[in-house]
């Protein structure tokens, strides 16, 4: 068995929460022009939404193999590990914030929320069942 490289992966993470940040800030942004920019608006939540259920489908793999992985990984480099589980507190706190923007903006359009609120329970159920497994 190949162990995860740690790095690699908070590289990973990084990448995402940057792009849903910014994108989520742009969407803030693009709202400002009001009905100048409403099309532009619902294509960038409709790319933030996706970049959000990427980014929990692989938050949850990374998770997982660090969960089976977690002995060896603690035991060949402690610090990176710990900066694994902030990467995943960024992740928690980047999607909470992404999530309430693109809510924003369904509630604007009357659109139902397409999968999100689905990706959110799954992930929460994955994470406490990693945490109570412990």
């Amino acid at each position: 068995m190949q162990l995860m490289n740690i790095s690699e992966a908070i590289a990973c993470l990084d990448a995402y929460i940057a792009a849903i940040s910014v994108l989520s800030q742009s969407c803030e942004a693009m709202s400002s022009l009001g009905a100048k920019a409403a099309d532009a608006v619902e294509k960038a939540i409709d790319v933030l939404k996706a970049k959000i259920k990427e980014l929990y489908v692989l938050s949850i793999i990374i998770q997982e193999e660090a969960t089976r992985q977690s002995e060896q990984l603690m035991d060949l480099d402690l610090r990176g590990f710990v900066d694994l589980v902030r990467s995943f507190n960024r992740v928690d706190a980047v999607i909470k914030q992404a999530t309430s923007t693109a809510s924003k903006f369904d509630r604007v359009r009357n659109v139902p929320n397409t999968g999100l609120k689905e990706a959110i329970e799954e992930f929460r159920k994955k994470k406490l069942k990693g945490e109570n497994s412990e």
